[in-house]
């Protein structure tokens, strides 16, 4: 579950925006014909002056995922107002983000919004990974906050070691 930074057809294409700006340059892209967008998001309730709300946030700020064409679309996003840049290789050649990772979080979605398991483990409790292609594995279990997701996508996108890995392949040491 990585990416390639290759020349292809339509494939899914992580795209930075300033912050704030998800929206704004979602519905931008959506008015050009053959791009698909992808901004999952959460659900989660916070305490707001006293009272628990629910909030709605993005899984990874800053983000969003697009399919296009980059021969036919890739300066346009570029220059849309609130887009930063496409994530690319040093060449400057978009990384196509692996399918595989979309139909993940897409798996996750519940009635519109990506749904997070609550933690089983305490932050700071040795782990150890049960199953997968990184059973035996050990490492620390601590939360995952909006910086941290994002910094974790930034990692699968660039073949880094640090993973976020289902609960359910990790047991206390």
């Amino acid at each position: 579950m990585a990416v390639a930074c290759k020349k292809s057809m339509e494939n899914w294409y992580c795209i930075y925006t300033k912050p704030g700006m998800e929206e704004t340059v979602g519905r931008r892209l959506l008015d050009l014909p053959d791009i698909e967008i992808f901004q999952p998001k959460l659900r989660r309730r916070a305490l707001h002056r006293g009272q628990v709300r629910e909030k709605t946030e993005h899984l990874f700020p800053c983000y969003l995922f697009s399919r296009f064409l980059p021969s036919r679309y890739g300066h346009l996003i570029t220059y849309t107002r609130g887009v930063r840049k496409i994530l690319s290789d040093p060449a400057g050649r978009p990384c196509v983000v692996d399918e595989e990772i979309i139909a993940q979080i897409k798996s996750r979605l519940q009635d519109g919004y990506v749904r997070l398991e609550a933690a089983a483990f305490k932050t700071g409790q040795p782990v150890r990974i049960q199953a997968g292609p990184l059973a035996g594995f050990t490492g620390v279990f601590r939360e995952v906050k909006a910086r941290d997701r994002v910094l974790i996508l930034l990692n699968a996108l660039t073949y880094q070691a640090r993973i976020e890995i289902s609960k359910q392949y990790l047991a206390g040491l």
